[in-house]
């Protein structure tokens, strides 16, 4: 079975930043690491099947087709390039933030990303 690369977007880098600050921040840098590294785990099983979890509806058309993850508190928004078998991580949001989906309906160029 293939698998797919995992790319972050400079926004969802922001994104698991601002969650481990505020973790560490609230309750304890122990905490945030081990909050961190099960997001981390999560975001890495995507370069298995990663077209499992559900569609994200979006009221515009667009040419791109964007997933949602729901892992514990928090929503992975990504796309997936069947070309460059390349999952592209969008966002990182705790489940109480309400998304604003035009932030996902922009191409986020590789450049400005990390493989992981």
């Amino acid at each position: 079975m293939a698998t797919y690369d995992i790319q972050l977007s400079a926004f969802a880098e922001y994104n698991l930043l601002n969650i481990y600050c505020y973790i560490a921040e609230s309750f304890s840098i122990e905490t945030a690491k081990y909050t961190s590294q099960k997001i981390y785990k999560a975001i890495k099983s995507l370069s298995y099947l990663p077209h499992r979890y559900r569609i994200l509806s979006v009221s515009k058309y667009t040419k791109n087709v964007y997933h949602i993850y729901s892992f514990e508190k928090y929503d992975i928004y990504y796309s997936i390039n069947e070309i460059h078998h390349t999952v592209t991580i969008l966002a990182v949001l705790n489940q109480r933030q309400a998304p604003n989906y035009s932030l996902f309906l922009q191409e986020l160029p590789a450049v400005y990303g990390k493989y992981i």
